[in-house]
């Protein structure tokens, strides 16, 4: 598991989605690649940062009306294909893992990480800008109500964070309902909640903000209001 990269995202929804599938999966070796992307019109940019990024290859960036978000890649005589939501397969849920997973040396990339993190608080790599922020305002809670937290206990909390937003259940949801959830699971490791009730509070947040697609100053209150409530007592 990698740390979050230090850095704002430059676009939200499911260009943002794109950016993700880009930058998390090993993309095909070939001079020549098509790519295909479904269902945005927001790609300005990605064949200059796909040339810059992957300069063996030529790639062609071509953009199609869709209903269903996806990319396809297609090189020489074969296709590869990523879409953004398909719950119809089993694979199409949320786990969250015990942390003894980490090796030492992952455990100390992530403490030196958030020793940067803490001199410098960038907004991190989440899918919408909303979660970022959100996140700052969370940490700083956190440290205020929970001063004896050590690192480790912070590792598991984005480690958890890191390993829910890249299950496709999240990447299903709406912004309002991606900020609910990462909250949920991220005060809810630091709290030491057992499994069982942080995937109920994942849930929750399906049920309560996943009808909510647009997201303004009212929204957000009141994700930070809900994911708060049961873990820091005014």
């Amino acid at each position: 598991m990698k740390a979050f990269d230090v850095t704002t995202p430059a676009v939200k929804d499911v260009a943002t989605w794109i950016w993700w599938t880009v930058n998390s999966n090993e993309l095909p070796q070939a001079d020549s690649i098509t790519v295909r992307v479904f269902g945005t019109d927001n790609v300005q940019g990605l064949e200059r940062y796909l040339n810059e990024r992957f300069p063996y290859a030529s790639w062609y960036v071509y953009r199609y009306e869709a209903a269903q978000p996806a990319i396809e890649f297609r090189f020489l005589n074969e296709k590869v294909r990523y879409e953004k939501c398909n719950e119809s397969h089993p694979a199409d849920t949320i786990e969250l893992y015990p942390l003894d997973h980490l090796s030492e040396s992952a455990r100390k990339m992530w403490r030196d990480w958030f020793k940067v993190f803490e001199q410098t608080p960038y907004l991190m790599m989440l899918p919408n800008q909303e979660t970022s922020s959100l996140l700052l305002r969370w940490i700083q809670l956190a440290k205020s109500q929970f001063p004896t937290l050590i690192k480790d206990d912070w590792i598991e909390a984005f480690v958890s964070a890191s390993e829910l937003v890249m299950s496709r259940s999240f990447q299903c949801q709406t912004t309002a309902a991606q900020a609910a959830m990462v909250g949920a699971v991220f005060f809810g490791r630091l709290t030491t909640q057992p499994e069982r009730l942080m995937l109920a509070r994942i849930q929750e947040a399906n049920n309560l903000f996943s009808s909510i697609t647009s997201v303004n100053d009212e929204i957000i209150h009141q994700i930070h209001q809900w994911v708060i409530h049961d873990y820091i007592q005014h």
